[in-house]
C-alpha cells in the first residue's frame, strides 16, 4: 500500500517542490525545474489532499479536485502516474457520494494496474462504495480477502471491521462476532477498535448472552468514557437490565445516559424505556409524562408509535375509554400501517374499551 504522500522526485513529489515549482528541496542538490507533467501531478496532489482534508460535504474543495484531476487525465493519458490519479478521482467521487462513478474508477485501477501500489486503496474504497449502496454480499467478498491480499495496508483494520459489519447486517451474527473480536485483538489501536467492540457486544446481546454482553459494554465504557460509542455502551447495559426485568436498574442507567450525553441520538429511546419501566412498576402517571415528553420531540422520534401504544394501554387500564380512543386515533393517523393498532385495539377491548 502507498499512502498518497510525496517524498522523492518523480516517484513522489514533496510538498516544498509543489510550493516553489522545483525539485531542489527533494533532491538536496541544485535546482531542477519540474516538467509540465510533474507540475501537473503536483497540482493534482495538492487539490486532492485539500479535498481529503475538507472531507465529505465540502463541494468546493471536492469540485476543484475533480477539475484538476480531469485536466491531468486528459492532458497526460499515458502518464505512468495515471494509476494514482485515477485512484484520487475515485476517492474524491466516493467523498462526493457518487458511488457509481467511484466504483467505475476504482475498478479501473484494480483491473488495469494490477501492480499498482494503490491497489489496496482502490480495493478498500470499492468495498466501501458497495457497502454504502447496501451491496453487502459484494462488499463482503472484497473485505473478506483484504487482509490476506494486503496484510500491511493501513486499511487492514478498517477492512476487517467492514467485513464484520457486512456480516452483521446480513444477519450472520455468529460470523460477525468472530471478525469483530479479531479486530479488537489484532488492531487494538485502530480507529475502528471501539466500533468493533460495540458490535461484538451487540452480537452477544442478540444471542441473549447477557453476562458476556454486559462485560463487553462495561469494558467499552470504561476504556473510552468520552468516546463516540460510550452512550451506546451505557444504553445497551440498560437494555440488558430491562430484558432481565430489573426496572430500577434500567431507569438508573437510562437516567445516567441522559445526564452524561445531553445530545445523544439515543435520548428519546432512553426516555421511552424509562417510561416503559415506570409503566411496569405500576406508575402510570409518571410513565405518561415520559411518553408525552418523547412525543413532543422534534423531529419525531423513531419510538413515537410505541408511545401512543402505551398511552392507549394506560388510558384503557384506567377505564378512560375516550382518552384511549384519542391515543389510538393518533397512532392510526400517524402510523396507519403499524401492527400496534390491532394489538392495542384488542387489548383495550378486553378491558371494555371498544375502539374502532
Amino acid at each position: 500500500m502507498k499512502n498518497p504522500v510525496y517524498n522523492g522526485r518523480w516517484g513522489g513529489l514533496c510538498l516544498s517542490a509543489i510550493l516553489i515549482g522545483t525539485l531542489s528541496a527533494c533532491t538536496g542538490g541544485g535546482t531542477s525545474p519540474m516538467t509540465p507533467e510533474e507540475s501537473g501531478y503536483a497540482q493534482v496532489y495538492s487539490a486532492y489532499t485539500l479535498a481529503i482534508a475538507s472531507g465529505p460535504g465540502q463541494p468546493a474543495a471536492l469540485g476543484k479536485a475533480d477539475s484538476v484531476i480531469d485536466g491531468f487525465i486528459s492532458t497526460y493519458p499515458a502518464s505512468r502516474k495515471l494509476d494514482a490519479v485515477i485512484f484520487f478521482k475515485g476517492h474524491v467521487q466516493y467523498l462526493e457520494g457518487n458511488f457509481d462513478k467511484a466504483k467505475e474508477r476504482l475498478r479501473k485501477v484494480i483491473s488495469d494496474y494490477p501492480s499498482s501500489v494503490r491497489l489496496d486503496n482502490a480495493s478498500y474504497y470499492l468495498g466501501r462504495s458497495l457497502f454504502q449502496q447496501d451491496s453487502l454480499a459484494a462488499a463482503l467478498a472484497l473485505f473478506a480477502g483484504f487482509e490476506t491480499a494486503f496484510p500491511k495496508s493501513i486499511y487492514a483494520a478498517e477492512a476487517a471491521y467492514y467485513q464484520g459489519a457486512s456480516l452483521y447486517i446480513l444477519g450472520k451474527g455468529g460470523e460477525a462476532q468472530v471478525v469483530f473480536k479479531h479486530v479488537m485483538d489484532a488492531y487494538p489501536t485502530s480507529i475502528k477498535r471501539d466500533d468493533a467492540a460495540y458490535y461484538y457486544g451487540r452480537c452477544q446481546f442478540d444471542q441473549k448472552a447477557y453476562a458476556a454482553a454486559l462485560a463487553t459494554f462495561q469494558a467499552l465504557e470504561k476504556s473510552a468514557p468520552s468516546g463516540p460509542r460510550a452512550d451506546n455502551a451505557v444504553y445497551y447495559q440498560a437494555l440488558i437490565q430491562y430484558d432481565l426485568k430489573d426496572y430500577p436498574g434500567t431507569i438508573t442507567l437510562m437516567q445516567a445516559l441522559l445526564a452524561r450525553f445531553p445530545v445523544s441520538v439515543l435520548r428519546d429511546n432512553a426516555e421511552f424505556y424509562i417510561g416503559k419501566c415506570l409503566y411496569h412498576q405500576g406508575k402510570p402517571g409518571e410513565a405518561t409524562a415520559r411518553f408525552n415528553a418523547v412525543l413532543a420531540l422534534t423531529p419525531p422520534s423513531n419510538v413515537s408509535d410505541f408511545c401512543y401504544y402505551y398511552l392507549a394501554r394506560i388510558d384503557a387500564e384506567a377505564k378512560n375509554c375516550p382518552a384511549a380512543n384519542i391515543d389510538v386515533q393518533n397512532l392510526k393517523n400517524k402510523f396507519p400501517t403499524s401492527s400496534l393498532i390491532a394489538s392495542v385495539q384488542s387489548y383495550a377491548a378486553s378491558l371494555g374499551c371498544v375502539i374502532p
